[in-house]
């Protein structure tokens, strides 16, 4: 369309963030579901997203192929017509008048009422309709409630039934793991109408645990059941795909139920090219996951809650003198430096689909979101003599596409993890921990007779920050 040509358009998907620019800094203010808007001018790509411009910014249409839309064209839509809504709350009043005395009955979920078209009407903070049982609220002005959505004759999106349809695997059958290919939203149904209930969107490289005898063919897509509620797997034509078998998507590192392999995550053995801490200044340290202090105070330190019992990086112990220099050991740019708690400072640099946690630290440097750092880059030091044990020390955590936690070795060069397993011998026997564990044969990781699993260095599970407690303190009952 022209400059000077105005199309009207409503959200369907809403809120909707409003930036300065196409794909810009977000504003305060955003587009509430339901809101009607005046655009002028193209349409422009930018993102992933297609944006269009309107009296308060730029806010996106839909998503680069159409598959996710959020803005409905009612530009020619007949003022006059009847206007079909469906009810999106649990229950919805009914009114005498617009936000008038309530009558007994009400509207329930899923049904749907026709509104008179020119009835729309503002009260009492509320957009109100009129239809032949009364009055009903639709949402509240600002967007923050919403009991009503609009039913549209055509699908959010442009898929349809298509002329060549590609059958899924007949290998897909039962409950089997797929990861999230490209961003996609879970559903209340399987369906893309504008009325359906979206739940929320997934991000690109999350596993899912999907019902695969029971695929459902809807709006031109595969659709599969999960834990969350109901996602589409591909189009029938199979040239749109959300979900795949983890190790098949191109670019993506599979992942499992179990995470992913460390072979192969993105920098194995070798990202890490610079020790945390020197050495010579670390006298004392602690191993990732099945390790003596997890077993012993894990619980204590609240493990079971977000490393699945197990300990969840690598701990770089002094507290014999302060000054302790922390660096940044990767090339990585700066997220933010966070007090959650006394004695709890940390850092998060962002690299790819990894972030790096320097936990315990004090004297944080300061630096710009984005500013990169070498791994020579000092972030801070070794917060000294306030840790409640005295046991001073920097906790250092990757993570990976957010929800798993990656032992730091299996990114370590061979020269950087030989040189620490030559100063803390991970082979050494149990001398630390007799009192507790007196079965344990080792004094870095447990192990026993019943127990010898993850027992050296380099072979530790991927650590979920959602799953449940694993290991020798939760599996075997009889001699913890």
């Amino acid at each position: 369309m022209s400059e000077t040509e105005a199309k009207r358009y409503k959200v369907i998907d809403g809120p909707l963030t409003i930036r300065d620019e196409p794909d810009g800094k977000r504003a305060s203010k955003k587009l509430a579901q339901g809101t009607e808007i005046e655009v002028t001018g193209e349409a422009v790509n930018k993102g992933g997203y297609n944006w269009v411009q309107h009296a308060d910014g730029w806010s996106a249409l839909s998503d680069d192929d159409e598959t996710e839309v959020y803005m409905l064209d009612i530009s020619n839509r007949d003022p006059n017509a009847p206007r079909i809504f469906r009810v999106w709350a649990a229950n919805v009043s009914i009114r005498e008048s617009a936000n008038g005395k309530r009558l007994a009955e009400k509207l329930f979920r899923k049904a749907e009422i026709t509104v008179e078209p020119q009835s729309q009407t503002e009260a009492g903070n509320y957009i109100w309709w009129k239809h032949d049982k009364g009055w009903s609220a639709e949402r509240s002005i600002n967007g923050n409630e919403v009991f009503l959505k609009e039913v549209f004759d055509s699908p959010a999106s442009g898929a349809g039934v298509t002329a060549k349809k590609v059958e899924l695997p007949d290998t897909w059958e039962g409950e089997m793991v797929l990861q999230v290919a490209a961003n996609v939203k879970v559903r209340g149904e399987p369906s893309t109408n504008p009325r359906g209930l979206v739940i929320r969107s997934i991000k690109r490289g999350k596993v899912l645990e999907c019902d695969m005898d029971n695929i459902v063919e809807a709006d031109g897509w595969y659709w599969t059941r999960h834990d969350l509620g109901w996602s589409a797997i591909q189009s029938i034509d199979g040239k749109t795909v959300f979900l795949a078998e983890p190790g098949t998507i191109r670019g993506l590192v599979a992942i499992g139920t179990d995470g992913p392999k460390a072979e192969d995550l993105p920098g194995y053995r070798q990202l890490l090219t610079r020790s945390p801490v020197d050495l010579e200044d670390t006298g004392w340290f602690q191993y990732y996951g099945n390790n003596m202090f997890a077993m012993r105070n894990g619980k204590n330190y609240g493990y079971n809650r977000y490393s699945q019992g197990l300990h969840g990086g690598l701990d770089y112990g002094n507290s014999d003198r302060a000054g302790i220099k922390v660096y940044a050991g990767v090339e990585a740019e700066f997220l933010k430096t966070e007090y959650p708690s006394p004695n709890n400072t940390r850092t998060w640099l962002k690299k790819g689909d990894y972030v790096f946690i320097y936990q315990h630290i004090t004297n944080a440097r300061g630096f710009k979101k984005g500013q990169m750092l070498t791994p020579d880059t000092v972030i801070g030091e070794i917060e000294h003599h306030s840790i409640n044990n005295g046991w001073d020390h920097l906790h250092f955590e990757i993570r990976f596409m957010t929800e798993w936690i990656v032992n730091p070795l299996v990114l370590f060069t061979e020269d950087l993890y030989n040189a620490l397993i030559a100063r803390f011998n991970p082979s050494k026997p149990n001398t630390g921990y007799q009192k507790d564990f007196p079965e344990s044969t080792m004094n870095f990781f447990y192990k026993s007779d019943k127990w010898t699993k993850w027992t050296t260095p380099l072979d530790q599970p991927m650590l979920n920050l959602y799953k449940g407690p694993i290991g020798p303190g939760y599996e075997v009952k009889d001699n913890v």
